[in-house]
């Protein structure tokens, strides 16, 4: 039986149908801990600094290996053994990262930006499935009701993930014409990130796509107040390149981003092409090169 390791919400394991959510904090964390990792060996004092950070118990190996024999008994119980691996001062999780479902998340969301980066509505359409998945991982808050300086810091990374996510989705709708239904989601995070002018973009793309020109006005005024009064900077300029066609009454489609062709060689080119002209140039660097000299 394959096993899964929640971390987006309560850190849980995953078997048959059913979600194991360990029997306490600190064997939560050291799951979580060992999880992000998963795959690779953690040192113990990685692992007692992800539990403890700087105020550690007397004894924290031994309370961070009482900790790891309940986790590899619940292990053994659902999923049989070896997966809880001890070597010497290390702990490895001997699991694939996709069966974790951050790692999982992860790799979902690379493979959305990846067919995203082409201006092609059938690629939208399947990164718009492969994010509908990745955010199905999601059950709340990573690393719920974890304390902890790291535990946080995973919090915050993971946040910024799932909104890069989050941009990437909006960015495919709004280049298959759907407007009207992203304004709320939008606007509800723009409300949580305020500075974040890419939500401002596609917030503005998006009411003006839907026929409300005073609207996304609105929206590049609040933000350029917003940005002056909080960090005395103006507006990028995606953002009023924005503005200046929502003045113009331009058509929708010019407001989305541009896809830009990576640079590439032509196929036609000859791989080792001759030297051709600036043979006066050429003569000279020959007689310096068979004189020796200096460059």
């Amino acid at each position: 039986m394959e096993i899964g390791i929640r971390v987006l919400g309560n850190v849980a394991l995953e078997y048959d149908g059913r979600i194991d959510l360990l029997g306490s904090a600190k064997e939560r964390l050291v799951l979580a801990a060992l999880a992000l990792d998963a795959g690779r060996p953690v040192s113990l004092d990685s692992l007692i600094h992800r539990l403890w950070d700087d105020s550690p118990p007397a004894k924290p190996r031994a309370g961070l290996h009482t900790y790891a024999a309940r986790i590899r008994r619940r292990l053994r119980e659902s999923a049989g053994d070896g997966l809880l691996v001890q070597r010497a001062h290390t702990y490895l999780l001997d699991v694939r990262p996709e069966q974790v479902d951050c790692h999982r998340f992860e790799q979902l969301a690379a493979r959305s930006r990846a067919l995203t980066d082409g201006a092609d509505a059938a690629n939208d359409n399947a990164a718009l499935a492969l994010l509908r998945e990745a955010a199905g991982l999601w059950h709340g808050e990573p690393l719920a009701g974890l304390g902890g300086p790291w535990a946080e810091s995973i919090r915050e990374s993971l946040a910024q993930k799932r909104l890069a996510a989050q941009l990437t989705r909006i960015g495919a709708e709004l280049r298959l014409g759907h407007y009207a239904e992203l304004v709320p989601d939008i606007a509800a995070l723009l409300e949580r990130h305020p500075d974040d002018e890419t939500l401002a973009a596609q917030l503005m793309t998006a009411t003006y796509g839907c026929g409300r020109q005073a609207e996304a006005l609105h929206v590049y005024e609040s933000v350029r107040r917003r940005l002056r009064e909080r960090l005395g900077t103006d507006p990028g300029e995606t953002l009023t390149r924005l503005h200046r066609l929502v003045l113009n009454g331009a058509p929708t489609h010019q407001l989305l981003p541009r896809h830009e062709p990576a640079a590439t060689a032509p196929h036609t080119l000859p791989r080792h092409a001759e030297l051709v002209g600036r043979q006066a140039e050429l003569a000279a660097i020959t007689r310096a090169a068979e004189r020796g000299t200096a460059p």
